[in-house]
């Protein structure tokens, strides 16, 4: 292996490229927290590094002409006697040095640096809605909201959530704005809500800025209009309606009434494949350079100096340094495909493409390294051998490549990086898949790396190298050789002075053609990149999807500031006057471009289809994105499509699809984001897919943006050195007939050439909207027959075929459009589009109309051309071939008229004015023209000072859409990720004909709302709600908002809008029970403000909530009601001291069948409520409280129970209430009875109410039962005596004994059996009756639960002493 270059090892052994220039900085731990002190971002902190460097070495003003002499401290111990030497000996040397002859001063020298470019850094900080609530699916409930604040001060008020009925996203530019409507509750609502309580999610709305929202209300259904708008919310909408589509018809065009579609829109955020574009591009043998500068030298500089700034010149300036990596081969079918210099090659699915990036094994380091030579360590870099050629002349001493090593190396890391086997790649346009890497070790310069792709995708690729190989390449750069034959002006060097070879071999390359030697510029070949595709699936069949992108698109350019280069008249004074310049710096955001094609199939579909535009050959139908700062721009397009579900793609295309793609001069579709949906002009073409459908694709935007190659519009002047003038020596600066100043030659006197013809010229665009030219065929009229078309022009005699004028049609289709013309009085009409490449109504097939009259034109010149300044009797220097003249004439049969001018670029070499007056003509005939004179015209020169054109440069050309930078300090927006990601999408089904949606009888809100950083998720919009629906009142006449129970349950039985009124109705309701009940709560504070929301079982809620409530739902004689489960006075208030009213009295004699079921232990377990209830702050957000109740005879060990009254209770009062009456309802009553009884016997009875049963039939108690252990031990809850009667069974007999109802003591029971005591005392208890119902046999059937009453005053027990036994916690 060659020896490596003595300073590329370093100590460790390994082969290390510094990352810089392409790699990246990283800050110091110290200089992090530098940052995060003062809240700097990295790229601030880096300005700030780069822009003090600048100032390194640099002395105060008024210190240039003194030395920069420092005298640093030797020793401390300096005596007195020592200071006394060296001030006498500092005097004595002035003395002498004022006596010394002086020479004459000269100038010194200065430095200059020109002006920096900084360009704006902060952006306002903008966002988009990262997410949106979900839309309502039919066949939901709609919600019904009760709820009454003015019942009683302090009660009541609920938020509600909504639910969504329509969305829509837009893009606006900057930002994004949501429209929404919002259903809250089936009205009509009592009160509508305040804007003060409005919320998304948990910030109410008023807390934003009112500019950026505006809130519209109704209670009772119908669109909205403007003026329904809350005035507390400032964002106006452009349109009576704000909630219309803007969504054309099929015929396209601008805003209009038949653009306002009042139809049905979904909007989603997809989450999944919503990235695309192409990114991180790497080098297809493609050229890099060294940042600029510019480097002069100074007059007094010596020769040597002088050469080591025109070697660097041609380091920094003039040299291409190859990338060393790139494309090799493509394999089709195992053999290699031929590379074409002209057009990419296609690409077929299944080709094997590879790429190479080169080390030192096995191409050796010549091809691993610029530096090739080490032996001589002298040698910087010499690129050809040191025995063949000049070193002064070749290389680039004493400056060196490490540098170039350094820079090339890190790409090809950075390139080995980004290829990972099964990822896909866009090469060109070609789709591939990496297969194979050769070398799964990260990339070391000492063994290079091959890469195996696969096309899964058809498409252009470039392979960049005539063989398998980078060699040639790697080559680079290659010098024209001054040896070869050239004279002195043609050896390429920088000057007479510095002949530094700088002339480099690529063809071209500098007049931006494609390059030779395998080396190409950035935009002269397709590269590599990596890609992302979005896609975006209907989830329910549709006439318009519309889809929002996000995209952040931008150059950055940190480079020297090249457009402030002084011309070189500027320069050349520098050098006189001994001034240093220094270029200031630029750094700001540019333009650039980024472009997808828009693709659909039908779900179900494997083949994607282009959408492209019409059927004109002019236009690519590709989308752009232009942008020029790094924040997100929001743009949509929207496709009208028949109704059905389909996908779209975005398939990501490289901006090289221009620039090598042969593709200047054609369209693109830019995507140009409004700011008012309403108000704009939306762009629009057709697109016609056999298998798949007919679609109407609209943006906002130019449908007809044309790349041309020389249009600022894809170059950025920032990277310009402009052109200038400098003023030169020994130059011709006149060419004329002798004894005159005359330029001119003629023949005749008389003829001046400028004899005129009429032809036809141009007059314009009519401006007016009645002309136009159409073109009709069966796809752009129904009117058409199949197989036919024509052009016509109107509004002459009502449109006139293009056929009626000779030549005027070229035949079928709009592509040959710019050939059609109409030939009318006289008169010539053509096609055209308007300055922005449009269309009238953004219809391909209409055109505006420009009119051409016939007028006098100047004629066509017989001859015009450069023509050699001949010699003839010439006896001066000036070298032949090198002056020439820019030579026009006109001819009218044997008439002349001859006119020149000096060419600027050839103004003549070694003439000088003695010898400017003999010998020399202007020719009169011309190699492969013949003769262009009757005979050649004699001319003398002036000769010497010349002001002549120094040609600009472009540095950057195409950059803004090529996809390879060659400059470090250019850096794209797609540097690592994708720029653009699917952001929304709206899915929009058209309201029937003559039909819109009206949302009657629906209380629902109409939101529309701007992102911002502040706002970016849409995720509940809820609103607070004082009063709910209305509905009849029991209480009061009329109707209103009302949170009583009753009068809701009593709705919800009888309305036929909001509930089951047609199944169940006013006959089927106990209206005056529910009249009672609803005095009943409103007496005891008991209120039901809550939302219904969910389908139901009616009977169900209403039992559940009645008992919340201390009601009980009955249902008797057929008819529902809800009766107070508790004893109440006059006032409807819970009477504790009234005894319960016995409705029957029961006794053995009047039922049969007595039962009697016990609760389980575990159902009589005693426990402490945990009682939920909401506490309500007005507009605000309601705060879920909780109170903790436990009776006196329970302990802390007993278990809790949750009761959640959140969803309707306001207040701790009734949640305290409810928890008491629960707990003692649990303690006390511990069993339930069933009998059956005679229909006379029950009469006034119903569920509900209490009744009395007396008896003496013997039963038993699981409370009384018990064991008797081997020993004789009794074990037992309650305490027993062996006297007591019992059932008993031992265990391994069968059968309870005593049998016949026999009497056995507890004494008589054998050791180790089960006991029951029986209970045989008369049973004197109140029952509240629970349900009456009929049996087989036709008796009733009765069933009761126990309700224990005092022994001495006979109220109930359940209601007794609530303020002694009763601890309650409130949190």
């Amino acid at each position: 292996m060659a020896k490596l270059p003595k300073d590329i090892r370093r100590p460790g052994g390994d082969l290390v490229a510094p990352k810089r220039p392409h790699g990246r900085r990283l800050l110091l731990p110290a200089e992090v927290e530098f940052c995060e002190l003062l809240k700097c971002t990295e790229d601030e902190y880096w300005d700030f590094v780069d822009t003090t460097a600048a100032y390194n070495g640099t002395r105060p003003k008024g210190y240039e002409l003194i030395p920069d002499i420092r005298c640093d401290p030797i020793s401390s111990l300096i005596t007195t006697k020592v200071l006394v030497q060296i001030g006498i000996a500092v005097a004595a040397a002035t003395v002498s040095y004022l006596l010394t002859p002086k020479p004459k001063e000269q100038k010194q020298g200065g430095s200059r640096r020109t002006a920096d470019s900084v360009g704006n850094k902060r952006f306002a900080p903008q966002a988009s809605f990262d997410s949106i609530q979900e839309l309502a699916v039919l066949g939901d409930a709609i919600p019904l909201i009760f709820t009454n604040t003015s019942e009683k001060a302090g009660f009541g008020g609920i938020r509600v959530n909504s639910q969504l009925l329509w969305s829509q996203f837009l893009s606006m530019g900057k930002y994004q704005q949501l429209k929404v409507l919002a259903l809250f509750s089936l009205g009509k609502l009592g009160l509508k809500p305040e804007y003060a309580g409005m919320a998304i999610g948990d910030t109410l709305l008023n807390t934003y800025n009112s500019h950026k929202v505006g809130v519209y209300f109704k209670d009772n259904g119908g669109r909205f209009s403007t003026n329904e708008r809350y005035n507390e919310s400032d964002l106006v909408a452009s349109h009576s309606d704000p909630f219309v589509l803007h969504v054309p018809d099929t015929q396209g065009g601008t805003s209009g009434a038949s653009d306002l579609n009042k139809a049905f829109s979904g909007a989603r955020n997809p989450t999944t494949q919503v990235a695309f574009g192409v990114f991180a591009p790497v080098p297809n043998a493609q050229i890099v350079k060294l940042p600029y500068e510019l480097v002069v030298s100074v007059r007094g500089a010596s020769k040597e100096a002088g050469w080591d700034n025109a070697r660097k010149r041609k380091k920094i300036e003039y040299a291409h340094w190859p990338a060393r990596c790139g494309v090799i081969e493509v394999i089709r079918n195992g053999s290699r495909q031929p590379r074409t210099t002209t057009n990419a090659i296609d690409g077929a699915v299944g080709d094997i493409v590879v790429y190479q990036i080169v080390g030192i094994s096995p191409s050796g380091i010549a091809n691993a390294l610029q530096r090739k030579y080490d032996t001589n360590p002298n040698e910087e870099g010499y690129q050809e051998d040191p025995s063949v050629h000049n070193f002064d002349a070749w290389g680039y001493k004493p400056h060196g490549v490490d540098d170039i090593d350094s820079m090339t190396t890190s790409i090809r890391e950075n390139v080995d990086a980004l290829f990972a086997k099964g990822e896909q790649y866009l090469f060109g346009t070609a789709l591939m898949q990496c297969i194979e890497i050769s070398d799964p070790i990260p990339f070391r310069i000492e063994f290079g790396k091959n890469y195996k792709f696969k096309i899964i995708e058809a498409g252009k690729i470039d392979i960049p190298v005539s063989g398998a190989s980078l060699g040639n390449h790697c080559n680079n750069p290659d010098w024209y050789d001054p040896g070869s034959g050239q004279n002195k002006t043609e050896r390429y060097s920088l000057s007479d002075t510095t002949p530094i070879l700088y002339k480099q071999k690529l063809s071209g390359i500098e007049n931006y053609g494609r390059g030779q030697n395998d080396l190409y510029h950035g935009h002269d070949i397709y590269t590599c990149q990596r890609i992302a595709f979005a896609t975006v699936s209907n989830n329910r069949n549709c006439d318009v999807t519309e889809i929002g992108i996000k995209s952040k698109v931008f150059k950055q350019m940190r480079f020297s500031n090249v457009n402030s280069q002084p011309g070189q008249k500027a320069l050349d004074r520098a050098y006189d006057d001994r001034t240093h310049i220094q270029l200031g710096q630029v750094d700001r955001y540019l333009p650039r471009m980024s472009f997808f094609m828009l693709q659909v199939r039908k779900i179900g579909q494997t083949t994607w289809y282009d959408m492209k535009n019409g059927v004109t050959t002019s236009h690519t139908g590709l989308f752009a994105i232009r942008g020029n700062s790094p924040e997100f721009q929001y743009n949509s397009i929207a496709i009208q499509q028949q109704n059905g579900q389909f996908e779209y793609r975005f398939k990501p295309y490289p901006g090289n699809y221009f620039t090598r793609g042969n593709n200047f001069g054609k369209q693109v579709n830019v995507l140009i984001p409004s700011t008012d949906d309403q108000n704009r002009t939306l762009q629009h073409y057709s697109s016609i897919i056999s298998g798949v459908g007919s679609f109407n694709v609209l943006f906002s935007g130019s449908e007809a943006q044309t790349i041309d190659e020389d249009d600022v519009y894809i170059s950025n002047t920032e990277w310009n050195i402009e052109a200038s003038t400098r003023i030169k020596d020994g130059l011709v600066s006149a060419v004329r007939l002798p004894n005159t100043s005359a330029t001119e030659w003629k023949s005749d006197p008389n003829f001046d050439g400028r004899a005129s013809t009429l032809d036809w010229v141009s007059q314009g665009i009519i401006n007016n909207a009645g002309w136009r030219i159409v073109y009709w065929d069966p796809t752009t009229t129904i009117y058409m027959p199949e197989g036919q078309y024509k052009w016509e022009l109107y509004p002459i005699n009502g449109g006139i075929d293009a056929r009626q004028t000779p030549g005027g049609d070229p035949g079928p289709g709009v592509g040959n459009w710019q050939k059609v013309f109409f030939i009318h009085n006289n008169i010539k009409y053509k096609p055209a589009q308007n300055d922005a490449g449009g269309h009238p109504d953004n219809l391909y097939y209409k055109f505006y109309v420009e009119q051409y009259n016939k007028q006098l034109v100047a004629p066509t010149p017989f001859f015009s051309g450069v023509v050699d300044i001949i010699h003839d009797g010439y006896v001066g220097r000036g070298q032949a071939g090198t002056l020439k003249v820019n030579l026009t004439v006109y001819k009218d049969g044997d008439k002349y008229h001859a006119l020149w001018s000096i060419d600027p670029n050839n103004r003549g070499v070694g003439y000088d004015q003695a010898h400017s007056v003999e010998g020399l003509y202007i020719p009169n005939t011309v190699s492969g023209v013949g003769q262009i004179l009757p005979t050649r015209i004699q001319i003398v020169l002036t000769v010497g000072s010349v002001e002549v054109a120094v040609p600009g440069k472009d540095l950057n050309r195409f950059d803004v859409i090529k996809d390879w930078n060659i400059y470090e300090g250019d850096v794209n927006s797609n540097k690592n990720e994708p720029e653009h990601q699917i952001c929304y999408v709206n899915e929009i089904v058209n309201a029937e004909p003559n039909g819109e949606a009206k949302y009657t009888d629906l209380a629902y809100a109409g939101l529309v709302i701007n992102s911002s950083k502040e706002w970016t998720n849409f995720s509940q919009f809820s609103a607070y709600f004082k009063q709910g629906i209305e509905i009849e009142r029991l209480i009061t006449s009329g109707t209103g908002a009302s949170n009583l129970f009753p009068e809701i349950a009593y709705a919800l039985l009888t309305s036929s809008n909001i509930g089951a009124g047609e199944l169940v109705g006013t006959v089927s309701v106990d209206k005056d029970s529910m009249t009672d009940a609803a005095k009943f709560c409103k007496a005891n504070d008991f209120f039901w403000d809550g939302v219904i929301s969910s389908k139901l079982n009616l009977r169900d809620f209403i039992f559940e909530h009645a008992g919340y409530c201390l009601l009980d739902f009955t249902i008797i004689g057929g008819k529902f009601s809800l009766k107070p489960s508790v004893p109440i006075n006059g006032n409807n208030e819970i009477d504790k001291t009234q005894k319960p009213d016995v409705k029957c009295l029961f006794t053995d004699g009047n039922i049969s069948d007595l039962q009697v079921s016990f609760l389980s232990p575990e159902e009589r377990q005693l426990f402490r409520a945990a009682v939920l209830f909401r506490k309500e702050t007005e507009n605000g957000f309601p705060e879920t409280k909780s109170v903790l109740v436990q009776s006196a005879f329970g302990t802390v060990a007993d278990p809790i129970e949750t009761f959640d009254m959140s969803g309707f209770c306001t207040s701790s009062k009734q949640a305290i209430t409810f928890a008491k009456y629960a707990i003692n309802l649990r303690r006390l009553s511990d069993h339930g009875i069933s009998f059956k009884t005679a229909p006379q016997y029950i009469q006034h009875l119903g569920p509900g109410d209490y009744f009395r049963l007396v008896s003496e039939v013997t039963h038993t108690s699981r409370f009384r039962n018990g064991a008797k252990l081997e020993d004789g031990t009794i074990v037992s809850k309650d305490d027993v005596t062996g006297s007591e009667s019992v059932y008993y069974w031992e265990p391994g007999t069968e059968g309870i004994k005593p049998v016949d109802n026999g009497t056995v003591t507890l004494s008589q029971v054998p050791n180790g059996s089960l006991f029951t005591v029986k209970n045989a005392t008369t049973e004197n208890k109140v029952y509240k009756c629970e349900t009456i119902s009929y049996s087989e046999d036709g008796l009733i059937e009765v069933s009761g639960s126990y309700a224990p009453t005092e022994a001495t005053t006979g109220v109930l027990s359940v209601l007794q002493n609530w303020d002694t036994q009763f601890t309650v916690q409130e949190d």
